[in-house]
């Protein structure tokens, strides 16, 4: 297995321009850089929206937290989780909230395809649906009021 998870080709590894004919190690980078430049850009929105609200809902396509990293019913293995799993996120969501304990964040994604659920911190909740490759299901309605 831990073989053939290094070996994955993705499909956007192919489709997306970005990471479209680079080496796995070129590739990573981009997605290294990428992703630092969206927690980045995310963490800066939640401290803004935190002034306003006391419970926000941020939605990302990549789960950030390795706990509802799921395949098969199980939890993926490392070298799987590097391409379906955003850490550093993972990693500021829980620094910035740490120091929030009086406000809720719920994190929806989506990426694994496997419905899970975690609380990484008591004022985190973290879930995915369930997906299907071209057979969109709605797994909630979100009601604002």
């Amino acid at each position: 297995v831990g073989l053939l998870d290094s070996l994955l080709m993705a499909p956007d590894y192919t489709l997306i321009h970005d990471f479209a004919f680079k080496f796995q190690d070129e590739r990573f980078k981009v997605l290294r850089d990428l992703a630092d430049e969206a927690a980045f850009k995310i963490i800066e929105k939640l401290k803004q929206a935190f002034l306003d609200f006391e419970e926000v809902y941020l939605a990302v396509h990549v789960p950030p937290f390795e706990e509802v990293c799921i395949h098969d019913k199980k939890l993926m293995s490392p070298n799987l989780l590097v391409h379906f799993c955003h850490k550093r996120l993972g990693d500021q969501l829980i620094e910035l909230m740490a120091g929030k304990p009086n406000k809720q964040l719920v994190v929806l994604a989506g990426h694994t395809h496997e419905e899970a659920m975690c609380k990484p911190l008591p004022n985190i909740k973290m879930k995915v649906a369930n997906a299907s490759y071209f057979k969109p299901s709605i797994h909630k309605v979100l009601k604002i009021s």
